[in-house]
């Protein structure tokens, strides 16, 4: 070849081109910001993110300090930019849990480019980061900056890192969590290469000179103080950093009242996949595996001892659980891929997984069926005949796998099996993460103890109707509270002043059972639930399992306006909410 038509070669290789995996990861980045934006500020906020929406909102009701001064300074630029509103409070949370998605490219060349790929995927439709990205807290925030920090290290990047870490630091209690969770698993890691005869490998790039150090942290600095005051705009934010770990540190003594198999039981029924796929490759990791994949299996120990002792424990903090095993999960699921999808036997493998999963698709309906009992069906049999009906359809699953190995080839059908498995699990999940961000709000839900109902809407839009009418805007009526109100209640109301005059205000807000006066029309509205069960699991777990029906605890409050109020026939009685 001559060397102009070397060169001629050299540039057509070297010309940029849009290739099949770019065009896959933007499509699940676009998936993931969907899940994590769309219909972001449709539903209440919860009494946990109220008072940190409140914190960061100029309303003078609320006057804590939050405990996430990277939350509180974000929100506030975003309050500030775009109005207060559930949406502006979960944006924050939301673009750093799209982050977190793209966090395994980091680790791209190390682990591979196909378990990266299905390390985002897993991430992008996981529903508990689905759920935490949604979420208006400091834990998508810490989660981001404590991985990222995490993979970049392993390559060396030093100066990156650092600036990780210092949003991390100011993300409040769960980065502590995060960080424990992780120091944990670095002394199971030290303690696996012990006992290994030959490591293979090691863990980090090769340790860079000190100047790289002290760039690292003078830049790890300046972004924690820019993170956490809002690029200087709200300075207050950084007391935050002390009550954060205020609250992580008696978080090891003061109970939460979440019992660990509580949250065993949500991370099993949210991350089936997960639990199933990381947990096998957590088990394989720890017997035979490079650095790597070591110590990302010992960071899930060290995550689940640290769920275990932390007393205070809360269910976000099972994301410290979730991505380990996220990426070990998509270490174990590649390589079944790969022997399921061979060109030899592609159509072969198609065809059985799709039966396979036919039937057991057959047999959740008709243990659902059978869980809904005769309100949803038409004709029903009875529970014990649609239970075996399930058991049946369950049976010709595993049947047809081992028919499959008999008469054709075991190399081929377990892996099918694994496929079908595999995409059934999946949907069980993405069922669940949809269940929790795109239905009504409830604490049906093992990830959600506290809930505001759709209730708070509707109070919010009388309270509007009743000041129009009244005042000519829409908050300037004022409000009486004969009752301590809840978080979720204080945000609802921030923007309405409180009744300080002399005579009878014209709305009062009361909890539910005081007495009633009798110049007053009232409408009883619930505006929360809480968990109306007790014990460490749901009382009729099946049922929860199927069709998340659990007991639940209302929170009502009573809306009553002065007769004389304009407006009030209009308005009142109105309807009630469940």
């Amino acid at each position: 070849m001559t060397v102009a038509a070397s060169r001629k070669a050299g540039s057509i290789e070297t010309q940029p081109s849009l290739s099949l995996e770019v065009v896959l990861y933007a499509l699940v980045v676009l998936l993931a910001a969907w899940l994590r934006l769309a219909q972001l500020g449709n539903y209440p906020l919860t009494d946990r993110e109220s008072e940190y929406a409140l914190a960061a909102s100029t309303s003078d009701q609320w006057t804590a300090i939050s405990d996430s001064p990277a939350h509180r300074a974000l929100t506030g630029l975003a309050f500030a930019l775009g109005g207060e509103s559930e949406s502006a409070a979960r944006w924050a949370p939301a673009l750093a849990g799209l982050g977190l998605v793209l966090t395994p490219v980091l680790l791209r060349r190390q682990i591979g480019r196909g378990p990266a790929f299905l390390a985002v995927l897993l991430m992008a439709i996981s529903p508990i980061l689905w759920t935490a990205s949604r979420t208006a807290d400091g834990t998508t925030l810490a989660a981001l900056g404590i991985t990222a920090a995490g993979f970049l290290l392993v390559s060396g990047r030093i100066e990156w890192s650092a600036a990780f870490l210092g949003l991390a630091l100011v993300s409040g209690p769960a980065a502590l969590t995060g960080l424990s969770s992780i120091g944990l698993g670095a002394g199971v890691f030290a303690l696996l290469r012990r006992r290994r005869a030959n490591p293979d490998g090691t863990l980090a790039h090769p340790i860079p000179k000190s100047q790289a150090w002290r760039r690292g942290l003078a830049i790890g600095t300046v972004v924690a103080l820019l993170a956490a005051t809002g690029m200087g705009a709200f300075p207050d934010s950084l007391q935050g950093i002390f009550k954060g770990l205020g609250n992580w540190v008696s978080g090891w003594y003061q109970s939460s009242g979440i019992a660990v198999p509580t949250l065993l039981m949500m991370f099993l029924a949210y991350e089936p996949l997960v639990s199933l796929a990381g947990g096998v490759g957590l088990v394989r990791r720890l017997r035979k595996g490079n650095a790597l994949e070591a110590f990302l299996a010992s960071w899930a120990v060290g995550a689940i001892i640290v769920l275990v002792l932390y007393v205070g424990r809360q269910p976000t903090d099972v994301i410290w659980t979730v991505i380990p095993l996220t990426l070990l999960a998509a270490l174990a699921i590649s390589p079944l891929l790969d022997k399921v999808f061979q060109p030899v036997s592609l159509w072969l493998a198609v065809g059985f997984t799709g039966a396979i999963v036919a039937l057991m698709a057959f047999a959740y309906l008709q243990l659902r069926a059978g869980v809904s009992g005769p309100e949803s069906f038409q004709m029903f049999l009875g529970f014990p005949t649609y239970f075996a009906a399930a058991i049946m359809g369950f049976g010709l699953a595993a049947l047809t796998v081992i028919l499959l190995a008999i008469g054709w080839s075991k190399q081929l059908a377990f892996p099918i099996g694994g496929a079908a498995a595999v995409l059934v699990l999946l949907a069980v999940g993405i069922s669940a993460g949809a269940g929790l961000n795109f239905r009504e709000p409830s604490a049906s839900e093992l990830y959600r103890p506290q809930a505001n109902t759709l209730g708070l809407t509707a109070l919010r839009e009388s309270l509007s109707t009743l000041s129009r009418a009244q005042t000519g805007r829409p908050d300037a009526l004022p409000i009486e509270m004969r009752d301590r109100p809840t978080p979720g209640l204080v945000w609802t109301i921030r923007d309405y002043p409180s009744f300080e005059g002399p005579g009878a205000p014209a709305i009062v807000l009361i909890r539910e059972g005081a007495p009633l006066p009798g110049e007053y029309l009232g409408q009883s509205v619930t505006v929360g639930e809480t968990w109306g069960w007790t014990g460490w699991l749901p009382p009729d777990l099946l049922s929860w399992l199927v069709v998340r029906d659990l007991p639940t605890a209302p929170n009502r409050w009573i809306l009553l306006v002065r007769k004389d109020v304009a407006g009030v026939e209009e308005l009142l009685p109105v309807e009630s909410e469940p």
